[in-house]
């Protein structure tokens, strides 16, 4: 856990939101000047990537903390402390996990586990669960190209090119890198690519035409598909040559030198990454078991695995294609990658998939519904509502969890459905302009947005951050030069700062340390005597400075910012500045971030400034003496 805690002398006005998926959070502090917000102390954890205090504007200060992986916004919680006043956030950063079981459609179940092994690791075992004996449920093999079957593609799209495919793993061997399938293959009753025929015959996982599951060394001859014995098989619907096989009828029952993948052959025998399919009675399952960092290096040899299988149950089981080929996707998105393995994966040339006629139970498609704007005040609510569709535009099973992340808006961080939908509010931030919430549900997500509507304009703030005079000085001595500027003595003023509201009340003016009239003040310098050479160099003039002259001009820099009754600032906001004698110094607008820096210059001699905005009262600049704002 992480406890952030800020020093703001006042109480805390603050808003707060979750960005990138959960990735980030950002903190406003409203109506707050800059030296009022400091962080107690760094935070520093592996948890967090970066982190920055901005100011938008000089009565606005932002802090953003972007972490490492995605944080449940239910996981932050904010309080304020008094004497002195702080605000402390606590994160909790566990990193949000993906359930290690998800049902993915209403007979498929996905779960995933890490196993430490204390000879091999640590592993990554990820399978897709189903009763055998659902007509619902389907395994058939797919193609990296249904018109080419020499060539490959990646998992993340052989299985979404599938029709009807909701999941899959790596398939069988395959030559590498262009393609050529180099096993078995029948798709829908047709022979796709013989057995290789340089090699003994090897394990194929077949299905009859009435679904009957066979795990059995086959070969084709004469483009029918046949035993070892020559006998015709059964017909066949689809099947998937690799090999050796793994379990039969429950015992170990590893063909690998029988079929040369094992040291006289194409040796796979050693510890590395395992794609597999597995069965008893009433399950079967479709398995991976990948490394942390990789599947080529990291894994088990094939009789751990075959014990591994046993203990689950399973009787039957064969090995497929496995080391750096080794995937599973549901959908278009990879799951079978270790933590540490990055997102890298290895053409194919085929993919087992599995199918289920009533649709995936995932979110396949999110569409959610919001007002159409509230109003940017911290307070405004407004009901929306999201529908969750599965894969056959179907509302998803009851109890769905979809995790909500608002942009601009306070909302749950999460909703159940039924029926397919969720309703709940969502509260505006004080963040005018365009808001957004995003749902999410395993691997898909919806977007909407709406407008956040800013107030009326309600109070002009202007700070003077310095203020001194440029003066033409007299000159003495040989010189071709015609001026100097004497830059003022002693330090800028302070920040003054100010409102105007356009409602009445007594006006609160800080007044800076440095008076205006000690910066007019400048006294008089001299340059000093140079030294006696044999040639002696021109004459420095000496520099004597005169009282301010009607020729001398005085330099002002304002920040000018224009807000709203929610302390909103106001982009694109109009307003002059006019100088006693009603010369216009500046005419213009607010920047998009709602204020304007200015650097003006005016006659010394001048007393007052007027800055002015349309439904705003005039604020009144006295530079005479201690500088000072009236209304």
């Amino acid at each position: 856990k992480i406890r952030l805690v800020f020093n703001t002398e006042v109480e805390p006005d603050f808003d707060y939101s979750f960005g990138n998926q959960g990735q980030s959070l950002t903190v406003d502090f409203v109506n707050t000047r800059q030296s009022n917000v400091k962080p107690e102390k760094a935070p520093q954890r592996k948890a967090i990537k970066k982190w920055q205090i901005s100011w938008p504007n000089f009565n606005r200060g932002r802090f953003t903390i972007n972490f490492a992986s995605a944080i449940q916004p239910d996981k932050v919680s904010f309080f304020k402390l008094k004497e002195p006043h702080r605000l402390v956030v606590d994160i909790d950063t566990t990193p949000k996990q993906l359930p290690s079981t998800y049902k993915i459609s209403p007979g498929i179940t996905w779960s995933r586990q890490l196993i430490k092994d204390p000879t091999f690791g640590t592993l990554l075992w990820n399978q897709l669960l189903f009763d055998r004996n659902d007509p619902h449920i389907s395994v058939d093999v797919a193609l990296a190209n249904n018109t080419n079957p020499h060539t490959v593609a990646v998992l993340s799209k052989i299985v979404p090119q599938e029709e009807g495919a909701i999941a899959g793993i790596n398939g069988g061997f395959f030559n590498m890198p262009n393609g050529g399938l180099l096993g078995l293959v029948v798709k829908d009753g047709k022979l796709i690519s013989p057995h290789v025929g340089r090699r003994p015959a090897r394990s194929v996982i077949a299905f009859t035409q009435d679904g009957q599951p066979m795990i059995e060394r086959l070969k084709a001859i004469k483009g029918q598909v046949v035993r070892l014995n020559g006998q015709p098989t059964p017909p066949l619907r689809m099947a998937l040559g690799a090999g050796p096989t793994l379990l039969k009828n429950g015992q170990l029952y590893i063909t690998a030198d029988a079929e040369e993948l094992g040291p006289k052959g194409n040796d796979i025998t050693r510890a590395c990454g395992r794609s597999l399919i597995a069965y008893n009675k009433e399950k079967m399952m479709l398995a991976t078991l990948s490394g942390v960092r990789d599947s080529h290096s990291q894994g088990w040899k094939l009789p751990v695995l075959a014990k591994y299988l046993q203990k689950k149950g399973m009787t039957e089981a064969l090995n497929l294609d496995g080391g750096g080929s080794v995937g599973m996707a549901i959908g278009s998105n990879i799951v079978g990658n270790g933590p540490q393995a990055g997102t890298y994966q290895r053409p194919i040339g085929d993919a087992l998939v599995l199918k289920d006629s009533r649709g995936t139970a995932y979110p396949s498609l999110i569409t959610i519904d919001l007002p159409k704007a509230l109003k940017s005040n911290g307070r405004d609510k407004g009901q929306a509502s999201i529908l969750a569709l599965n894969s056959k535009g179907n509302p998803v099973p009851d109890g769905t969890v979809l995790d909500l992340y608002g942009l601009g808006l306070k909302c749950p961080s999460q909703v159940v459905t039924k029926d397919g939908r969720a309703e709940f509010e969502v509260q505006a931030l004080r963040s005018p302009g365009m808001g957004s919430l995003s749902a999410s549900g395993l691997f898909s997500k919806g977007t909407a947005a709406l407008r956040l509507e800013s107030g009326e304009p309600h109070r002009l703030i202007v700070q003077l951050s310095n203020c001194f005079l440029t003066a033409a000085p007299l000159l003495t001595g040989n010189s071709s030069t015609s001026s100097l500027v004497q830059p003022p003595v002693g330090p800028p003023t302070e920040t003054t700062s100010v409102q105007a509201q356009p409602d009445e009340g007594d006006l609160e003016v800080p007044i800076p340390e440095q008076p205006l009239k000690d910066l007019l003040n400048l006294g008089e310098t001299e340059a000093p005597e140079p030294q006696e050479t044999s040639s002696a160099p021109p004459a420095i003039p000496q520099v004597k400075n005169a009282a301010p002259s009607a020729a001398s001009k005085m330099k002002l820099s304002l920040k000018v910012l224009i807000e709203d009754e929610w302390h909103n600032a106001l982009p694109l906001s109009p307003f002059s500045v006019e100088d006693a004698q009603g010369q216009v110094l500046y005419k213009g607008q607010t920047d998009r971030q709602g204020a304007a820096n200015l650097n003006l210059e005016t006659a010394a001699d001048n007393a007052r400034l007027f800055i002015k905005s349309p439904k705003l009262k005039t604020l009144t600049l006295e530079l005479k003496d201690e500088p000072h704002f009236t209304k």
